[in-house]
C-alpha cells in the first residue's frame, strides 16, 4: 500500500480525530496550511467534523509556529468561522496574548480586529 504524503496524513488524522497520527504528523515537519484535493486544510477538515479537541491540537501548533503567512492565513480562517478569538489556553493565555509575547504582528493585527482581548 503506497503512503499518502504526510500533509494528507494529517488532514485525515484532523478529519477523523486522531490525535495521535495528527500529532505524530506534526512532528515530523507537516506543513499545517496544505490543503486536500478539496482545498481543505487539516484545520477546516477538523472543524467540519465538529473534532474539537483535534481543533485545539491544530490551534497550538499554530500558536507555536512562526507566526508566517501560513499560519496568519490560518488565523484569518478561523477569524472568519467565527472562532472564538478570547479562548485562552490552560495557562489562561489567549490567543492575542501568545501573538503579542511572540511579535506576530500580523497575527495580533487579525486578532485585534476581530475583538480580541
Amino acid at each position: 500500500m503506497e503512503r499518502q504524503p504526510l500533509e494528507l496524513e494529517l488532514i485525515a488524522a484532523a478529519e477523523g480525530g486522531d490525535l495521535s497520527s495528527l500529532r505524530k504528523a506534526l512532528a515530523q515537519g507537516a506543513r499545517i496550511d496544505a490543503r486536500d484535493a478539496r482545498g481543505r486544510t487539516a484545520l477546516l477538515a477538523a472543524m467540519q467534523s465538529n473534532r474539537g479537541e483535534a481543533v485545539k491540537a491544530l490551534l497550538e501548533a499554530v500558536v507555536l509556529s512562526d507566526g508566517g503567512p501560513p499560519h496568519q492565513r490560518i488565523v484569518q480562517m478561523l477569524v472568519e468561522y467565527k472562532a472564538d478569538v478570547n479562548l485562552a489556553d490552560r495557562n489562561g493565555v489567549t490567543p492575542l496574548g501568545h501573538a503579542r509575547t511572540r511579535g506576530f504582528r500580523e497575527i495580533e493585527r487579525i486578532l485585534a480586529r476581530a475583538g480580541a482581548r
